[in-house]
């Protein structure tokens, strides 16, 4: 299967540069293999709507070499070259990056977001606020009355079970007894209404501790045994509510809100990531279809040629 996907992709490529003639000099950029230039001179060539030219140039960058220019390259910067090359060669095309390796990159980007609730006149929600306190500067979450994410009431419950067992314990000369045991667990869940790719979803998140006691047993001399749980209740919420931060902040950073700040270049990244993902289309944001001002900025601190948009995967 993997060969044969393979001769597709080669016979693809083949038929994308029928007919282009490279000139001395592009042909010498090409025999050089040097990735990041012939990525950005492939990336001109597709501004100016020649793509068979750019896969005639990338056809020199090996993905062993393309995989290196990403290993040293700030998450930014690595989205913008596995983009480059896709809005040149496509999705399959080589070289190239996979899922994999965009999900983890869009991970690590780290936008700066505002989260606050639907109305700015609303009483901010006093959870929310001190779990951004405590967490947000690590996520680069902040709170704001007129967020670039909407964000509901969170709500905390707990649960707590019980369940009758036996456990080993060890008796005062060394012997392993089974016991009769109660095994007692803690479930803090939390749960809030979030806007992501401009629908309401309702995230959720968990912890959990458990502890095990048990009554005398005066025939091997052994002690009761009660365990205190390792959290208070109050930290186990805390707990599960930043754990639920977590999740909204992942949520975010691989389906950021078109409302992203485009001031710097994770910002613009972002960006082009979300006008891909609220279109569908892998290449809307290389194609400029998106706010004509935001794109033209972000061209500009990309380092982008006019008209190139934002090429993101």
């Amino acid at each position: 299967m993997r060969s044969a996907r393979s001769a597709a992709l080669l016979v693809w490529i083949c038929a994308a540069c029928a007919g282009v003639k490279l000139s001395p000099a592009q042909e010498s950029l090409r025999a050089s293999g040097d990735c990041e230039k012939l990525l950005l001179a492939a990336d001109a060539a597709r501004a100016q709507g020649d793509k068979k030219l750019g896969a005639a140039l990338l056809e020199g960058c090996s993905q062993e070499s393309f995989n290196k220019l990403l290993e040293v390259a700030r998450p930014a910067l690595a989205l913008l070259w596995c983009g480059r090359a896709q809005a040149v060669l496509g999705r399959e095309g080589k070289p190239g990056c996979d899922f994999k390796q965009v999900g983890l990159l869009k991970e690590s980007l780290r936008p700066k977001l505002s989260l606050g609730p639907p109305d700015p006149s609303n009483t901010p929600d006093p959870t929310l606020v001190a779990t951004l306190e405590a967490i947000g500067p690590e996520l680069n979450l902040i709170f704001a009355a007129d967020p670039d994410v909407i964000v509901g009431k969170i709500q905390i419950t707990l649960e707590e079970q019980t369940t009758q067992g036996f456990t080993t314990v060890t008796d005062p000369s060394g012997h392993r007894r089974q016991v009769p045991s109660t095994n007692h667990r803690k479930v803090a869940r939390c749960q809030a209404q979030v806007e992501l790719l401009s629908k309401t979803r309702t995230l959720r998140a968990s912890e959990e501790t458990r502890s095990t006691s048990w009554d005398a047993e005066p025939r091997w001399k052994i002690p009761a045994h009660h365990e205190t749980p390792p959290l208070s209740d109050d930290e186990l919420k805390k707990k599960a509510t930043e754990s639920w931060l977590r999740a909204v902040a992942k949520a975010l950073w691989l389906s950021p809100p078109e409302t992203v700040d485009t001031d710097d270049d994770r910002g613009c990244v972002a960006y082009g990531i979300a006008l891909n993902a609220q279109s569908g289309n892998p290449d809307a944001a290389a194609e400029r279809r998106g706010d004509t001002a935001k794109i033209d900025k972000c061209e500009t601190i990309l380092g982008e040629p006019k008209g190139g948009g934002i090429p993101v995967p």
